[in-house]
């Protein structure tokens, strides 16, 4: 069973715009298997709303569809997608085209778990460490983990135990052995203007069919503070100042007055 995953790309050349939405129409014989920034699945079509796109601005969103173990060896998969805006009466598609490629491999159940802080303030980074498990019962083969990071953070930096990670964030791994593990460490930066909850999302593949995808993906919600800009600052008075020399008699005249009722 071969998975497709497709990396979509618009950019916006001559105008911003607003509310922009990608809708992408699910093929025949394929399902839901991974997301996009900000975005919702049903049974026919995926949404991703991107919000507002400044002139110029390239967005890209990556979908990744499991295909039906029923397509024929061979046999062609036409994905398309549209991006529209309520302010560009014009919309603009892409197709991709993915050909079947039905796997020999037997099943291998990846496990896919997620630990690290859940708090980050705003301008600061965060890590991120993944443990992917191949629970067998066969050799799990071409694993990739994935890293679906949300609007609001960048990728720093993405190691692996082994295999290499790019800055997509998609980390290939190669093949794990029965009762095999693997780590991946992402350290990502939030937004300096980011406030409230981020959800990073997380998923891990093979090119073995799975027996159970619900293991192979995990997510936490990141909250992101803002840190306060203190500062203190402590003024001299003025020598010359009046009001000074006459708040300095006060003051010997007070303590004269306390050492004389003490005697």
């Amino acid at each position: 069973m071969r998975r497709s995953s497709t990396r979509s790309r618009w950019r916006i050349a001559a105008r911003p715009t607003q509310q922009t939405r990608i809708v992408d129409a699910l093929p025949a014989g394929t399902t839901y298997a991974c997301w996009c920034r900000r975005s919702a699945a049903t049974t026919l079509e995926i949404l991703c709303d991107l919000g507002d796109v400044a002139a110029g601005e390239r967005v890209s969103v990556f979908l990744e569809l499991r295909t039906n173990d029923m397509l024929a060896d061979g046999s062609s998969i036409f994905n398309t997608a549209t991006v529209s805006s309520p302010t560009d009466p014009s919309e603009a598609s892409a197709t991709a085209v993915t050909t079947v490629e039905q796997t020999p491999l037997a099943v291998a159940d990846l496990r896919l778990e997620q630990a690290d802080a859940d708090t980050v303030i705003a301008g600061g980074t965060i890590r991120y460490t993944l443990t992917v498990t191949n629970a067998g019962p066969t050799q799990a083969t071409n694993v990739l983990v994935v890293d679906a990071l949300p609007s609001g953070m960048k990728v720093v930096s993405a190691e692996a135990s082994q295999g290499i990670c790019n800055s997509g964030v998609t980390c290939m791994l190669g093949d794990l052995p029965v009762n095999g593990t693997a780590t991946v460490i992402i350290v990502a930066a939030a937004d300096s203007n980011v406030t409230g909850t981020l959800e990073n999302r997380f998923r891990a593949s093979a090119s073995n069919p799975d027996a159970d995808h619900a293991n192979n993906q995990a997510s936490v919600t990141t909250s992101v503070t803002q840190q306060a800009d203190l500062s203190i600052s402590k003024r001299l008075p003025d020598p010359a100042d009046p009001r000074r020399a006459a708040d300095l008699r006060n003051r010997r005249a007070q303590r004269r007055n306390f050492f004389r009722r003490r005697a």
